[in-house]
């Protein structure tokens, strides 16, 4: 249970951190909570799956690109299964060069 005192503490602290906000960024935020919560949630789910998909995307062109440039060479297959196997490998192997590469970029 809180006692009185620390409810006002806590108060003061949110009208401290109020203070430092520009009005731009409290009107933002007025107009954030004024949203129903499953506007705010669906919003926040946009979003998200927004980055995902232009995460994939980058990922996607990355490895296209990496596949692209180690594929080039003179390879000699006996047959068309084997062409396909190396092609598969070679393109996962891309993947997953790319999907490292990204992280690194990331990560900073």
């Amino acid at each position: 249970m809180t006692t009185p005192e620390s409810a006002d503490t806590s108060d003061e602290d949110l009208n401290e951190v109020l203070k430092g906000l520009k009005q731009s960024q409290l009107d933002k935020l007025a107009r954030e909570f004024n949203k129903s919560k499953p506007t705010r949630k669906r919003d926040k789910e946009h979003a998200d799956f927004t980055i995902k998909v232009a995460r994939k995307r980058m990922i996607a062109m990355e490895a296209n690109k990496i596949y692209e440039a180690n594929r080039k060479g003179p390879h000699n297959f006996d047959d068309f299964k084997d062409f396909q196997k190396h092609d598969t490998q070679a393109r996962a192997d891309a993947h997953e060069q790319a999907i490292i590469e990204w992280k690194e970029l990331r990560d900073g």
